[in-house]
């Protein structure tokens, strides 16, 4: 016919903790962003992820064929995002290659697998950041602004 429950918490101790600001407005752009991953679902969805914050993207998932096409056009990009664990080239060798191509590009570095490299062997590299997959929409956003930005 029926149940009752009786449920007991235990009184906190101390003051209730704050709400967590609002969001705020997540940046957005129009750079040119080459996208390297060699997982498709993974390019796929970080493509659209891009393409819905405004950027124009070019995603590859071989990291060679994305060497080449950024060799035809050194002008063609304005920022490198790419994946380290990849099967042709890591993305830190990627990078290196890119930046002896045209030095000064932002390059941002995304692992999923613990630290790919120290903080200070990327920016020796002239890495500007590595993030840590999956990456949030808003941290996203924010690391491209700031890597656009010149700012580490």
């Amino acid at each position: 016919q029926g149940s009752l429950f009786q449920v007991y918490f235990p009184l906190a101790q101390g003051q209730a903790l704050e709400p967590p600001p609002p969001p705020g407005r997540v940046p957005r752009g129009r750079e040119r962003v080459l996208l390297v991953d060699d997982e498709p679902a993974v390019a796929s969805m970080a493509g659209t992820m891009l393409r819905n914050l405004g950027y124009q993207v070019r995603a590859f998932t071989d990291s060679r064929q994305a060497l080449a096409a950024f060799r035809q056009d050194l002008q063609a990009f304005d920022l490198l995002l790419t994946d380290q664990t990849m099967a042709s080239l890591t993305g830190s060798e990627l990078a290196q290659r890119i930046l002896e191509l045209r030095p000064g590009l932002p390059v941002l570095l995304c692992s999923g697998h613990g630290p790919a490299l120290s903080p200070g062997e990327a920016r020796a590299l002239g890495i500007r950041q590595i993030l840590k997959k999956p990456i949030p929409r808003r941290e996203l956003a924010m690391a491209l602004r700031q890597a656009l930005a010149g700012e580490d």
